[in-house]
């Protein structure tokens, strides 16, 4: 059966370029389309694969209508939400086969509720208590255990669980004891949910998933969980009990969200990272170590250990920031001598990551990016030619991805410059070695100061600083020793 792209036009809108009665017999991506095929162009950075695509149609964003070359095209604003929609339409078309609402092999309580025109799949268990909704789908598979209910609408694929016991022991005497559930699970309407996912039974209350939430495959969600309207979570996600997930989220394949925490709405987790702290604002959160050679990782980690310490002295250190500064290059060069490593640096201190966001997401109209960026949130000199230098391209325009860099702007360090090239460099005085007024501890009234320190200092300006403020700190200490301060 095939689909003429004017039925399709007619149906969902766009405006057409081509033949109306030209039929459609599949819907493929653009590597694979054939001259029966119609196919979809979602971005720009995507334009390559359709110089050699041979499908016969293809969707487009009206400014890229000049690459649809001669073949037919349908334009639309957004052509992957098009396509979607396009999806649905082919189903509806083209729909599978149905047998027994109710399969024979289904296994339904009397007590259980399931509406008329819910399908029940192969093999699937509603127990006692459980509420099925109307046009709800249960593919092969899916237990609904006592008391559970599922809305209108939804999808729930092969092997689901839905309203296990969550994880309730409590230690006494080296053993376990088990923590009757008690709750039940409720889910919303149009809820998808993908093969092999499980949802715990509460422990008291019910654990919620609200209307329109979309859970891909090989998720577990513990007990207690709530997880507001709309919010989408991608494959292998874990949420442990108790932890409340707002309004239009999304959580990326992998991520990890521990329990009691609570995600406000518009919170966007990216993959694999793992939630320790409850977000309290909306914006993309991001939270791993970066995949590297096993060799250089380890040397990173390494590197990671340290900057705790560095902390500790910084933080113990009641001297000037010039002082300071050489402790940080103190504790930089021990990082280097395990191998390259990374600063972070944070080029906004004053805005949080949502603000920058917000600024970059503002229309920019005619100016600049540069001009966009100065005028939005004030950068400009040394931090605009970071940016420029060490985030790619193909990123300044997306405010997300350039908010993260300007709040964590990744400097990677190879090792330290030559001894040739150093104004002054470390090997004085040690930090430990004197009291807060710059005085020796092993000796009373002999003072250090300037190049005397420990220190490194890569331009002049850096040097004739420093040593003022250790001279001047000197001085102080000289004057309180001799009590004539």
């Amino acid at each position: 059966m095939t689909l003429s792209l004017g039925f399709i036009v007619d149906t969902l809108g766009g405006e057409l370029l081509g033949s109306r009665t030209f039929e459609i017999a599949r819907l493929a991506p653009l590597h694979s389309a054939g001259p029966d095929a119609l196919s979809f162009l979602s971005h720009a950075r995507y334009q390559s694969q359709l110089a050699n695509c041979q499908a016969g149609a293809v969707i487009l964003n009206p400014a890229l209508r000049d690459l649809a070359g001669e073949r037919a095209c349908i334009l639309t604003d957004d052509p992957y939400l098009y396509f979607s929609r396009l999806t649905r339409l082919w189903r509806a078309q083209h729909p599978l086969p149905l047998a027994a609402r109710i399969h024979p092999s289904a296994v339904i309580d009397p007590q259980a509720k399931v509406a008329n025109d819910a399908i029940i799949g192969p093999l699937c268990v509603v127990e006692a208590g459980a509420e099925i909704g109307p046009r709800t789908r249960l593919h092969s598979r899916v237990t609904v255990g006592h008391g559970c209910r599922i809305g209108a609408d939804g999808i729930v694929h092969a092997g689901v669980v839905i309203g296990a016991d969550g994880f309730g022991f409590a230690p006494h005497q080296g053993q376990w004891e088990k923590i009757e559930q008690l709750g039940a699970v409720w889910i919303g309407d149009r809820v998808e949910i993908g093969a092999n996912t499980c949802i715990d039974r509460g422990a008291l209350e019910d654990t919620v998933i609200e209307d329109g939430v979309k859970l891909d495959n090989l998720i577990q969600i513990g007990h207690n969980v709530h997880v507001g309207a709309h919010t989408a979570m991608a494959g292998c996600v874990g949420v442990a009990g108790s932890a409340k997930i707002g309004a239009h989220c999304t959580v990326g394949g992998g991520a990890v969200v521990l329990g009691h925490l609570s995600l406000a709405d518009g919170v966007h987790v990216s993959a694999a990272s793992v939630v320790t702290r409850s977000i309290l604002k909306p914006g993309q959160y991001t939270g791993m170590f970066p995949i590297d050679e096993n060799a250089q990782w380890e040397k990173n980690a390494a590197s990671l250990k340290q900057l705790a310490r560095l902390r500790e002295r910084l933080h113990e250190s009641a001297l000037e920031p010039a002082r300071a500064a050489g402790l940080f290059m103190a504790a930089l060069r021990e990082a280097l001598a395990q191998g390259p490593t990374c600063l972070y640096l944070d080029l906004l201190p004053d805005h949080s990551l949502a603000q920058v966001q917000q600024a970059l997401a503002h229309p920019r109209g005619s100016r600049s990016l540069t001009s966009h960026w100065r005028s939005r949130l004030g950068l400009q000199g040394v931090k605009v030619g970071l940016l420029h230098e060490l985030v790619p391209r193909e990123d300044w325009t997306n405010p997300q991805r350039m908010a993260q860099a300007i709040k964590a702007l990744p400097v990677r360090l190879k090792a330290p410059r030559p001894l040739e090239e150093a104004i002054s460099t470390a090997g004085g005085v040690a930090r430990e070695a004197l009291n807060p007024d710059l005085m020796l501890q092993a000796r009373s009234g002999v003072f250090c100061a300037g190049e005397m320190l420990d220190w490194e200092a890569p331009t002049g300006g850096y040097l004739l600083t420093a040593c003022l403020a250790s001279g001047w700190r000197a001085a102080q200490g000289i004057l309180a020793q001799t009590g004539t301060a």
